[in-house]
C-alpha cells in the first residue's frame, strides 16, 4: 500500500485540530471560570445583600426580627464564598497564584492558536457553545444549591 494512501486527508487533518482546540478551549475555559466566576458572584451576591438589608430595615419590627438571621446567614455565605475565592486565585501573601497566572496565559494561547488556525469565527462559536452548554446546564440543575 503506497504511503499517501495511508495518510490523513486535509480535512481530517483540519477536523482533528479543531476538535482538539475545541475541546483545550472547553476544558482550560472551565478551569478558569471555576476561579473567576467566584469573583463575579461575588459582585451580585454583595448587591443583593444590600437589597436585603434595606429592604428588611423597611419592615415592621416583628418581621424585621424574624428576617434578621436569614440576612446575617446570606452575609456569611458571602463572607465564606470570598474566602474560598480569594484562597483559589491568591496566595496568602495576597499575590497572584502561578497556577492562576498560568492558567489564563495558556487560555489566551489557545484562543490565540484558535483565531490563527481557524479563524475569528470559530473562536466566537466556540464562546457561544459552551455559553449555551453552561445555561443548559443551570437548567438542568435541581440540586437546590444557592
Amino acid at each position: 500500500m503506497k504511503k499517501q494512501a495511508m495518510e490523513l486527508s486535509v480535512q481530517d487533518r483540519e477536523s482533528l485540530y479543531k476538535r482538539y482546540l475545541f475541546w483545550l478551549y472547553k476544558t482550560i475555559r472551565e478551569d478558569a471560570d471555576r476561579i473567576d466566576r467566584k469573583f463575579t458572584q461575588l459582585v451580585l451576591d454583595e448587591r443583593i445583600a444590600a437589597f436585603l438589608e434595606r429592604d428588611a430595615a423597611s419592615l415592621d419590627k416583628d418581621l424585621r426580627c424574624g428576617v434578621g438571621p436569614f440576612v446575617e446567614e446570606w452575609k456569611t455565605y458571602i463572607a465564606q464564598k470570598a474566602d474560598d475565592a480569594r484562597k483559589l486565585k491568591f496566595s496568602e501573601a495576597g499575590s497572584l497564584k502561578f497556577e492562576y497566572v498560568f492558567l489564563r496565559l495558556k487560555l489566551k494561547a489557545v484562543e490565540r492558536l484558535i483565531v490563527e488556525r481557524l479563524g475569528r469565527r470559530h473562536l466566537k462559536e466556540f464562546r457561544r457553545r459552551l455559553e449555551e452548554v453552561a445555561m443548559q446546564g443551570i437548567l438542568q440543575d435541581h440540586s437546590g444549591r444557592r
